[in-house]
């Protein structure tokens, strides 16, 4: 014997509210699709445009090349006391280095984002180069956390440098 369903207006009511609350709910995670990526756009502009800037890329490009054979070296050579440019240099690479780390550990932008941007292989080779200063610095100043985006953004951009490494072979 088949059943006869009843529809009432209640249960209409009840069909129509589930729906729209379902059509919500898409059109939320839309939204908010659409506002991760535009926020990603507006870092790769901001990003892009501190770099068109010649003085920024000279900067970037001379703290990249800064050498030092170990931390006695680079406190004789590049220490705020010993040469105040130098370390206004750096200090201004190395902190936008550590806020892109903090961005990136957010989840705030894409790894690659950055590595794409600014070429992540010379965030990598400038932390090889750098780290082991910054991890004594922070024995130093007892600050175990001191530009620990740096690192992290370093680490992040080795990551993604090895997926299109495999990705070509």
């Amino acid at each position: 014997m088949i059943k006869m369903i009843e529809i009432t207006l209640s249960t209409l009511l009840q069909v129509i509210q589930t729906i729209g609350l379902l059509v919500g709910i898409i059109y939320y995670i839309t939204i908010m699709r659409n506002q991760s990526r535009t926020r990603e756009a507006q870092f790769l502009l901001q990003l892009s445009q501190r770099f068109q800037d010649k003085e920024n890329f000279r900067d970037f490009h001379e703290v990249l090349n800064l050498k030092f054979k170990d931390y006695q070296d680079f406190l004789e050579n590049w220490d705020s006391t010993v040469n105040y440019e130098a370390y206004l240099q750096r200090s201004t690479i190395w902190f936008m280095l550590d806020t892109f780390g903090h961005i990136l550990k957010r989840g705030l932008v894409k790894p690659e984002t950055i590595y794409d941007a600014i070429g992540g292989a010379f965030i990598s080779r400038m932390w090889d180069n750098h780290g082991p200063i910054i991890r004594e610095l922070r024995k130093q100043i007892n600050n175990p956390h001191h530009l620990d985006g740096y690192e992290y953004c370093a680490e992040e951009m080795k990551k993604v440098e090895r997926r299109k490494l495999q990705s070509i072979a």
